[in-house]
């Protein structure tokens, strides 16, 4: 109800109500819809993983503990690679952040970059940022 009091007025001149509520309906069935799907598909996968287990435990003991072994350390690994991965990605963030503060104040002070002939001082800090940005691409962190 919040949500609707928010809208603005030229929404409710430009529907009429019966517009309006489809809408709201429409995003209502959606959303549940979805958790629906999103529970259930849950819901089967772990019984798959559960019933898919038991199976290999009555087939071979000695390879359920070596298959859980193999889960464990695959789940530590991909834990590993993940932080690695959001680490550079942090970084990347982070430069794009510089770059586009770089322009900015560039654009913003273009007068006195002229004026005081800063140009080589502008292309070393374009050469640093765009070397930083490189070293990122060679670690894997393209985006």
């Amino acid at each position: 109800m919040s949500k609707l009091l928010r809208l603005k007025m030229t929404t409710f001149n430009d529907k009429s109500f019966s517009e309006i509520l489809d809408s709201i309906m429409f995003d209502i069935t959606n959303v549940a819809q979805l958790a629906d799907q999103s529970f259930f598909n849950l819901i089967m996968e772990m019984f798959k993983l559960v019933g898919g287990f038991i199976r290999l435990v009555l087939i071979s003991w000695k390879l359920s503990i070596f298959i859980l072994m193999f889960a464990a350390i695959k789940y530590v690994i991909i834990g590993i690679i993940t932080t690695k991965k959001d680490k550079m990605f942090d970084m990347f963030l982070e430069n794009v952040g510089k770059t586009g503060e770089w322009v900015g104040g560039m654009i913003n002070g273009i007068q006195e970059i002229k004026l005081w002939n800063l140009y080589k001082k502008q292309e070393e800090i374009y050469s640093h940022l765009t070397k930083n940005k490189m070293d990122l691409d060679k670690k894997g962190c393209s985006f």
